[in-house]
């Protein structure tokens, strides 16, 4: 394998191309993603976690693993944005953990194609833009991890009907205000979104959110009119 490819203690050998799963996590490996990766069309999850030195971009080729069902490359120096050919992946993947890394520009619509996809795991990344509205048709989200990112605008009506029960979009560039539909969150158990710019009246229909154990909307400029629980 070159060089400039992804290399450890031990060479990565990934030349038998029926393997369908790949996890090399913590393993100090380094350098970038080989595309031999990405003829592996067998796969069912990969996990590179915590790697630190792996770098380099996300090849448009990931939508070839049309039977990755879980994509863990967090705790990686991966760069760049992530391909729209993303929404090619597996009908039957459940979930995208791109946590700790250097990603950046917007997320992809095309993450709403991704029907069974239940954790999207993208905190601690330089993404910005607005979150796609997209994102609500991917309808059996349950995790969705967006903190400590560059996100701005509002927080899309679309995700409040989502069967949610985690919701993480602290220390972004948030703004406007928290939709009334909020109310429609009734499985969700954690929902954070301290740390934005959201502006106005907390709606009174939180007090609809009949799961949740954690409601932190610290450090922004909402206040409080006729609020209960």
């Amino acid at each position: 394998m070159p060089p400039e490819q992804i290399n450890g203690s031990r060479a990565v050998n990934i030349e038998h191309n029926h393997y369908q799963h790949i996890w090399l996590h913590s393993n100090s490996l380094q350098g970038s993603l080989p595309l031999e990766l990405f003829w592996l069309t067998d796969l069912r999850s990969i996990s590179l976690y915590n790697n630190r030195d792996v770098a380099g971009s996300i090849p448009s080729n990931i939508g070839k693993l049309s039977k990755v069902e879980a994509l863990n490359l967090g705790g990686t120096s991966l760069s760049g944005s992530l391909p729209t050919e993303i929404g090619l992946l597996s009908d039957s993947m459940f979930s995208i953990a791109l946590i700790n890394a250097q990603l950046e520009g917007n997320l992809p619509s095309e993450l709403g194609l991704l029907q069974n996809l239940r954790d999207l795991l993208v905190d601690q990344n330089r993404f910005t833009g607005v979150v796609p509205t997209e994102l609500g048709y991917a309808s059996n989200l349950e995790w969705i991890y967006l903190a400590e990112n560059l996100f701005t605008g509002t927080l899309p009506n679309s995700l409040v009907h989502l069967p949610l029960a985690q919701l993480y979009i602290e220390l972004n560039h948030f703004s406007g205000t928290l939709p009334t539909e909020i109310g429609l969150l009734s499985d969700v158990k954690d929902f954070a979104v301290y740390g934005n710019s959201f502006t106005g009246t907390i709606p009174s229909q939180v007090g609809l959110m009949s799961s949740v154990e954690r409601f932190d909307i610290d450090d922004n400029y909402v206040h409080f009119w006729n609020f209960s629980l």
